[in-house]
């Protein structure tokens, strides 16, 4: 039996790719290579609220509300950008991702766990997943294996750039209604740390590096950090550890008109803070669109890439370009950049207008503002020291 799409992971991405696509009629299998869906987790779980209302998933899984964040620089100079509405959720993955598979399931999508697909073969008119002894045929495939994107090479596209990730959930007394991020070398090498609240005493401590062992890291934060070593941090309880893509959407993602990759594997994640349920989910959404307007003969699958680019390319353009200029800055560069901004009035201006998934409109903003030149030409040294060649 040949299917209309065969989905390759059953995480966010690839639930909504498959719900989108059954909700135009077509006959959609998933296959997820675990024996149960949204494990293992190893997500950090903070979203917009926004973005958790727009995606319309039913489900108690929600564990806290956010209304704003204190960023910290490497010499502790601190940024907070507080609302008096609750701006993001603090969702549980396992919960969120089970909710998205029963409302997948509702609609008609077959998901199947325990099946790791070993192959993807391009036919004339479908593709073929192989999976141990079992062929699933399809007229398309998309392609949602998560950060390390094996099916990538396979496919002979290029992977987004990944950074390894860690976190522990801890027994902690603090500010459940506010998150933290502390930048510098010494931390987190090539990112940031964070702290984020739970509602029941609890919080989700971690980082992503660069070129440095993570785990060695987290242990040093919790040991010597300014504002991390004062918490009141009781019980170590779970350690989950990753990858987070930092690279944006690869060069390509429709290969032959048949694949379609999407989420983390097609690096729609958030290059500045790595988070792709949200931005990601709508992407994938746009995907399933056009794969259920291929099954009625009206586009091709390289349609997608058209669609995409018009409504994100930009966005994802500035953070990418932002990211990889903060990155470049050294400690005393970057404690610079804090302090302008805290000078200018950066505090108020993002508690007005900042934006947490569209990030490429409040980027904008800041930079066009004449009261912000200086830290913005700060951040362009860090933007250009990024485009030279590394030897250099």
């Amino acid at each position: 039996m040949v299917s209309d799409l065969v989905v390759i992971g059953a995480g966010p991405s690839g639930l909504l790719t498959a719900l989108e696509a059954v909700s135009g009629g077509g006959e959609v299998i998933v296959l997820e290579e675990h024996e149960e869906v949204g494990v293992p987790d190893h997500c950090a779980g903070l979203v917009s609220l926004r973005g958790l209302k727009a995606l319309d998933i039913p489900g108690n899984y929600v564990k806290n509300y956010v209304k704003g964040a204190n960023i910290y620089s490497p010499s502790g100079v601190k940024l907070r950008v507080f609302k008096d509405e609750y701006q993001a959720a603090v969702i549980d993955r396992v919960l969120f991702d089970k909710a998205l598979a029963k409302l997948a399931e509702k609609k008609g999508v077959r998901i199947l766990t325990g099946f790791k697909a070993d192959e993807l073969r391009i036919c004339e008119d479908h593709v073929e997943v192989l999976c141990s002894n079992k062929v699933f045929k399809a007229r398309y495939a998309a392609v949602a294996d998560g950060a390390l994107a094996r099916f990538c090479v396979k496919l002979g596209l290029n992977r987004s750039k990944v950074l390894p990730a860690i976190q522990l959930e801890v027994e902690a007394s603090l500010n459940e209604e506010v998150v933290e991020l502390y930048f510098g070398s010494k931390w987190a090498p090539g990112f940031f740390a964070w702290c984020i609240p739970l509602s029941t005493g609890r919080a989700r401590i971690g980082l992503a590096c660069e070129n440095v062992n993570p785990k060695a890291l987290l242990h040093k934060l919790f040991e010597k950090h300014p504002v991390v070593s004062k918490m009141k941090v009781g019980k170590k309880l779970r350690q989950v550890a990753g990858f987070i893509v930092v690279g944006g959407p690869i060069e390509r993602h429709v290969v032959r008109d048949r694949i379609v990759v999407v989420g983390d594997a097609g690096g729609f994640a958030k290059p500045t803070t790595g988070g792709g349920v949200i931005l990601g989910g709508v992407v994938s959404k746009l995907a399933g669109s056009v794969v259920s307007r291929c099954l009625s003969g009206e586009v091709n699958l390289g349609f997608f890439e058209k669609m995409w680019k018009k409504r994100f390319q930009k966005q994802f353009f500035l953070m990418k370009a932002l990211a990889n200029s903060i990155r470049s800055l050294g400690d005393y560069e970057l404690d610079k950049v804090f302090s302008l901004l805290k000078k200018a009035g950066i505090e108020e201006d993002l508690a007005l207008f900042g934006e947490m998934d569209l990030q490429g409109e409040t980027i904008t903003k800041i930079a066009m503002n004449a009261k912000y030149l200086m830290a913005t030409l700060n951040v362009a040294k860090g933007a250009f020291r990024a485009l030279l060649p590394a030897k250099l």
